[in-house]
């Protein structure tokens, strides 16, 4: 772990809400992270003392902020506006409370980012039935980015519920290259993507007006390429695995606002970064 005055590299950037259970597989995934130069701020869309609990049992084996307010509906885009405003590293990693990520997902976020070029990965959705033996079964996160676990991902993937298991592959460069050569979307996926808190800064970061499930991400990806940030799609080098949560229903007012994104080729939204305070530091 970094020394606590040391600037990180990395400020890796964690929505949550709730799901306790869900958020320590997480932050320990973080921990087993072969690159240490990051520091973890908590981005708390209005949890109650479960998520606090949680930051406390890692205290002494990660750098970790807890950044909450209070619960006015799903406010995702603000949250993580509050998280980035604080953070110190030159370069923001998003992910949800509900990813686990592969041990060397930092280093590889390290290797890959450049100033005026994003990157975006995708997950491997695992089943609710996978899900409850993780959680069950005392599963470290080495053990779950194990080959005997990946068995266990393809067998529930042939017969059971786990989806986009291609994903789960850590692969060298040059065929995971050729493999991503093959998707055609780069968008931000908000879940696991990586920006330079500069980039991040110039197109006033999420728009807050972002309220209720879905479409930031698609808003601020449409807004970073009018401003000429390229993306790059790391598919089976940043390896994230994502717990079943059931169904969330989208916000159609969402869908139509970054329909206008697209269409107006605006490079900063009106209500963002720049306008987020009401920081309470937990």
């Amino acid at each position: 772990m970094s020394a606590v005055n040391a600037r990180p590299g990395v400020s890796v950037v964690v929505n949550v809400y709730k799901q306790a259970k869900f958020f320590r597989l997480c932050l320990q995934s973080l921990v087993d992270q072969t690159d240490k130069d990051f520091e973890v701020i908590v981005a708390d869309d209005g949890s109650g003392k479960e998520v606090e609990d949680v930051v406390a049992e890692f205290r002494d084996s990660l750098r970790i902020m807890h950044l909450w307010q209070d619960d006015r509906g799903f406010r995702k885009a603000l949250a993580l506006n509050k998280a980035a405003k604080t953070a110190l590293g030159e370069k923001l990693f998003f992910i949800d409370g509900d990813i686990l990520v592969h041990p060397k997902g930092v280093a590889v976020v390290n290797k890959e980012l450049r100033q005026g070029r994003y990157i975006t990965s995708r997950v491997v959705r695992i089943s609710k039935k996978l899900r409850d033996r993780i959680i069950g079964g005392n599963y470290t996160s080495r053990k779950i980015f194990s080959f005997p676990f990946f068995a266990a991902l393809t067998i529930d993937w042939l017969f059971g519920k786990t989806r986009f298991l291609e994903y789960g592959l850590m692969l060298s460069p040059v065929p995971a290259s050729f493999f991503q050569s093959l998707k055609k979307s780069r968008q931000v996926f908000g879940g696991c993507w990586a920006i330079y808190k500069a980039d991040f800064e110039a197109v006033n970061g999420y728009d807050n007006s972002y309220i209720g499930y879905g479409h930031e991400d698609f808003d601020i990806g449409w807004r970073l390429h009018w401003a000429g940030v390229t993306a790059k799609l790391v598919t089976n080098r940043l390896v994230m695995l994502h717990l079943y949560h059931g169904k969330r229903q989208e916000n159609l007012e969402n869908k139509e606002k970054k329909k206008l994104a697209e269409r107006d080729k605006k490079t900063r939204c009106e209500k963002g970064l720049a306008e987020t305070d009401d920081i309470i530091l937990k």
